[in-house]
Order: structure tokens, then sequence, then C-alpha cells
């Protein structure tokens, strides 16, 4: 992915509504490539719609929003294909089917990028072990714990090697010790040029992410 741009993520003065009530005003946030950020609030305080926007599943009633320099409301159907493509998901609405064997689950993914069988395979095994859950690897989705399986989602997301990972709650479900992991994980990838923005009701640890309060952010 090229970026052209001076953020890899760029909202610029955007504006979105639900129904009557507004949910993001004159909002605004650049994220550099390799950055790790935090975007944490309450509920109801437009973070999701965040990741909405910058995935296109949501459209600003105003303003602009920009991946790689790139103004998403300007993309073909077929841009848009090849831009998701560099986007690595972590959220729970990802979740694979509970019958799915676990490296079936992390290798599906890669395959629909165009990958073949044999290269997705040696991808979603390096995904499993990055995040330590490769001796499961022929465990069902449905016998996994549920911090397994949040490990899982944060395979999934970079089995692609991604140039964008976007988080929806990283650390639910795990406890300290994971929730670190994760982290580190997620910080490791950014240090090598990746970029991440994570959503979060609680701050995330300042030892791995710069976290910044959603609700201030509308009134830049």
């Amino acid at each position: 992915m090229d970026n052209s741009s001076s953020g890899m993520i760029e909202l610029s003065q955007v504006t979105t509504s639900r129904g009557q009530f507004p949910v993001l005003s004159r909002f605004t946030l650049t994220i550099s490539q390799g950055q790790f950020i935090n975007l944490y609030g309450p509920t109801g305080c437009g973070k999701t719609t965040v990741l909405r926007l910058i995935c296109g599943l949501a459209d600003p009633a105003s303003g602009t929003v920009r991946v790689a320099g790139q103004d998403l409301s300007t993309l073909s159907s077929g841009a848009w294909k090849r831009l998701r493509r560099s986007f690595g998901l972590f959220t729970r609405t990802a979740l694979p089917s509970e019958d799915e064997a676990l490296l079936q689950a992390i290798t599906t993914p890669a395959i629909l990028c165009g990958h073949s069988i044999r290269d997705a395979m040696m991808l979603a095994a390096d995904a499993l072990t990055v995040c330590g859950l490769f001796p499961l690897a022929d465990n069902r989705i449905r016998d996994l714990s549920e911090g397994e399986r949040q490990l899982a989602l944060l395979a999934q997301s970079l089995v692609n090697k991604p140039a964008v990972i976007l988080a929806d709650e990283p650390t639910a479900y795990l406890d300290e010790e994971h929730a670190d992991a994760a982290l580190r994980i997620l910080a490791q990838y950014a240090s090598e040029g990746g970029t991440v923005l994570a959503v979060s009701h609680n701050p995330l640890s300042d030892t791995f992410v710069t976290a910044i309060d959603m609700e201030k952010l509308h009134h830049v």
C-alpha cells in the first residue's frame, strides 16, 4: 500500500449521525504509518463508528476519510476490494464458525486473498505461532476458551500481513498476562511498519500504545 499522504489513516472534519442524534461532530484524527493508537471512551462516543468509516461500512455526512492518501468516497469497487485486502480486522464479528478447526479458520482469509493453499497454511501457522496458539491448531473453535478465541481473532487479523489493523476491544476476554502479550504483538507489528488503530472503553497499557481520550477529540 502506498502511503502518499501525511498519514496512513486520516479523518478530517468528519460529521456523522444516527438518525437525528449526532455521533461525530467535525472529528479529526491522523494516524501515521508505524503508530499504535488507542481511542478510548464510553459507549456511544463514536469509537466503533470511526472503525466503520475507515472500513467503508459507514459514510460521513460531511468531511473526508482517507487511507494511504486515498479519499474513500472516490474509490471504485475494484479499488475498494484491493484496499480492504490490506486491512486486518481484530473484532468479535469476525469469529469463525464453531465447527472449524483453528488452523483452517486462520488459513481461509489468506486463501480468499489469493494465496495458494500451501502458502496460506504457512502464513496461518506463522500467525498462530506468534499468538502462542500453534499447539491448538487442530482444535475446533468451539473447544477454545474465550481467551483463546480472542487470540485466534488476533492471529486471523495478522495472517495476511496487513498494512493496517483495526481492533475493537483487543484485550476483551483476556487475563492480564495474555492482554499484555496481545498488546506486545500489536506493538511489534507497528514497530515493523504496520499501523494499528484500537478502540476500547478504557485506555490500553501506555507501555505499548498511545491512548487518546475519544471525547476530547470531538473538541479539536
